[in-house]
């Protein structure tokens, strides 16, 4: 016979892995099934998206996308340049989930001299809700070195998606652009990059998910109406016989 130590240990995990069970945070088989890029600063560059096996983290990749300006750059005339490159992500997720974007690390290459400014921000579009732009990274000179800025979504402010029902997509448009300053004569090369050739420039955002909501809004209790009079009773009739003639 099984001491009973034992025995309490082992309900304990039985009861522990039923709790987990029903507290299921994540989705079963979500997958991305096709990726997409487009934009005015894709035109060499590539993109590949990744979840992470919990679910919680997906991570974006980009070859050759590079935004530059001033002195042996392909824009040696211009004092300001921004460009954009839109991720389209097609997600497969079972029916019943919604998903939301919580946070966001910026990873890449700033090239700036002391008159050099630059800044990275995301955008994220979910099927079903309102666009959400995330903290601008605001980089200035002098630096020439890979650079890492955590944004993070208020609570309050977080947007959840639709409820998810097989196939959906997602864009994450990331935003880039370096500028010199006009006033000085300085037009040293200015230059920031995403370049996955070194995988520590990895494009992560936080993903939550949650159970969708199933009570429809005819469930929900209404509020009372307003208060009406009922109907009027009968005025009681006058006793008196009536009178004919004079007095």
């Amino acid at each position: 016979m099984a001491p009973k130590s034992l025995l309490v240990l082992a309900f304990t995990l039985t009861f522990c892995g039923g709790a987990i069970a029903l507290a299921q945070v994540v989705p079963e088989g979500a997958r991305i099934t096709d990726v997409r890029i487009s934009g005015t600063g894709c035109d060499a560059a590539q993109a590949s998206v990744t979840l992470s096996p919990d679910l919680k983290d997906m991570s974006v990749f980009f070859d050759n996308y590079v935004v530059e300006v001033g002195e042996g750059s392909r824009n040696p005339n211009q004092l300001r340049v921004q460009r954009d490159c839109k991720v389209k992500i097609q997600l497969e997720v079972p029916d019943g989930w919604q998903m939301a974007f919580k946070g966001a690390d910026y990873r890449g290459f700033v090239a700036l001299s002391a008159q050099g400014t630059a800044f990275h921000r995301f955008s994220i579009h979910q099927e079903g809700a309102p666009m959400v732009s995330m903290k601008e990274a605001n980089l200035t000179g002098p630096r020439n070195e890979d650079y890492y800025v955590r944004s993070e979504i208020k609570p309050e402010r977080v947007t959840w998606s639709r409820c998810l029902n097989g196939l959906v997509n997602v864009d994450l448009i990331s935003h880039l652009g370096v500028a010199l300053n006009p006033r000085s004569s300085d037009r040293s090369l200015a230059m920031i990059a995403l370049d996955s050739s070194d995988t520590s420039f990895k494009q992560s955002l936080s993903v939550d998910w949650r159970r969708c909501n199933v009570s429809r809004p005819d469930d929900r209790p209404r509020p009372p109406g307003p208060i009406r009079p009922g109907p009027r009773e009968p005025r009681p009739r006058d006793p008196r016989p009536p009178r004919f003639g004079g007095r």
